[in-house]
């Protein structure tokens, strides 16, 4: 099986390089079972235009105009009206170069190597692999990690006007929608935009049970690395730094904290727009010291950070059920998370495998963090509980993999 995979950009983890394994791992898993992966994505570096990494060919491609940066077109650099406007007229200019050059670079490649499927690897690619799919006569898929709450708000004239990009994905006639099962409720947009029940594949991810597996030996070396002391507890942080996933609740919160528990450590694993914002929180409330911003790093440094920590908290907008989660919970740590939809209280309990805090009531999260920070006993209880529950609920990658495999296998073979 050939797969010329498209995405928007460089969001795996490989070779060393931070990102997202939910990307990297399902590459990974077809070039294990014998197939052959073409990856596409726009690229804004000098890195080689071609390369083999991993086994998996990489291909990248720029934008005219220099708009190959995204930056250029982030709200978070756009203050004045005059220069929203313009932020308005590039980004739109951005998203249709981005699919025409994007289409063209992607026929060249099939014309050479002869796909067997498109794989759209995110909504964003998702004209993109229909037309190379038009092109080359070939069926395709498009794969939604999560929509940021946009269930809730598909109700809006306005919220469906501004989203109407990702909406668009939805309208065309892909062979699947392979959706990620993370409390989003991404399957029901799919439904709401007219997409067919027999089209929808809502499926969790996986966990590699023998990377994420509690590690009491981590403790020390991984303080070590971070320049913790050794006896100082660890509350952790593992998400992209943007507006949905409201890590400032976090540093908000932790003056008052800290003005009560002189010994624990905040460490915050990721990197994002709103990362400098964050910085300055810290540093305006005088807390700077006992913040620890590491950025992008490794999947191996991640899970071993996952393992030092005595606390997980993720207070998300909409779904804290992400990959960090259910990896923090294999890890035997106790979560701390908002009670903000059903899908949240499916997989916590409260006061069982987690803590779970209302919306509402989230001033109590310091008074909340400090209990958990005195009670040892009741941290490692919670933490085994946690573990029990991702083992009941989540798969293993090898098994989410090789359905998803049997999947594609059954399209191109038009078996189903």
């Amino acid at each position: 099986m050939v797969i010329l995979s498209i995405n928007r950009s460089f969001f795996w983890t490989m070779g060393g390089i931070g990102g997202v394994p939910s990307v990297y791992l399902p590459i990974e898993g077809f070039i294990n079972a014998g197939h052959h992966v073409h990856y596409l994505y726009l690229d804004d570096t000098n890195r080689r235009k071609f390369e083999i990494i991993d086994g998996i060919n990489v291909y990248r491609f720029c934008l005219p105009f220099g708009l190959t940066n995204e930056s250029r077109v982030s709200k978070y650099f756009a203050v004045s009206v005059t220069q929203k406007i313009w932020r308005f007229v590039l980004g739109n200019l951005r998203w249709l170069l981005f699919n025409i050059v994007g289409v063209l670079e992607g026929l060249n490649i099939s014309r050479r190597v002869k796909p067997d499927i498109i794989y759209a690897n995110t909504e964003q690619t998702a004209l993109i692999g229909y037309f190379l799919s038009i092109f080359t006569r070939r069926p395709f898929i498009v794969r939604i990690y999560g929509l940021g709450g946009l269930y809730w708000r598909l109700d809006s004239v306005f919220s469906k006007i501004k989203n109407f990009r990702t909406l668009l994905a939805f309208k065309v006639p892909a062979d699947r929608f392979i959706i990620i099962e993370d409390g989003n409720n991404s399957h029901l947009v799919a439904k709401k935009m007219g997409v067919p029940d027999s089209k929808i594949v809502n499926w969790r991810n996986g966990i590699d049970f023998n990377i994420y597996n509690p590690d009491p030996g981590l403790r020390f070396e991984v303080r070590k690395k971070l320049g913790i002391q050794q006896d100082k507890p660890i509350i952790l942080a593992v998400t992209r730094l943007d507006e949905l996933k409201r890590v400032d609740r976090l540093v908000q919160y932790l003056p008052q904290l800290f003005k009560e528990e002189h010994d624990s450590v905040c460490v915050i694993v990721g990197d994002g727009p709103k990362r400098h914002e964050l910085e300055k929180m810290c540093r305006d409330s005088a807390i700077d010291k006992r913040v620890i911003f590491t950025g992008y790093v490794s999947r191996d440094q991640v899970v071993d950070i996952q393992n030092a920590a005595d606390i997980f908290v993720a207070l998300s907008d909409y779904s804290n059920c992400g990959n960090s989660l259910w990896e923090s919970m294999a890890c035997a740590k106790c979560v701390v998370t908002l009670n903000n939809n059903d899908y949240t209280k499916q997989i916590i309990k409260s006061q069982d495998n987690g803590v779970l805090i209302l919306p509402e009531e989230l001033y109590k999260l310091p008074e909340i963090l400090f209990d958990l920070l005195k009670d040892a006993e009741k941290r490692k209880r919670m933490g085994l509980r946690a573990r029990d529950t991702v083992q009941r609920f989540m798969g293993t990658w090898d098994a989410r993999i090789a359905k998803e495999i049997k999947l594609l296998e059954s399209i191109i073979k038009n078996e189903i």
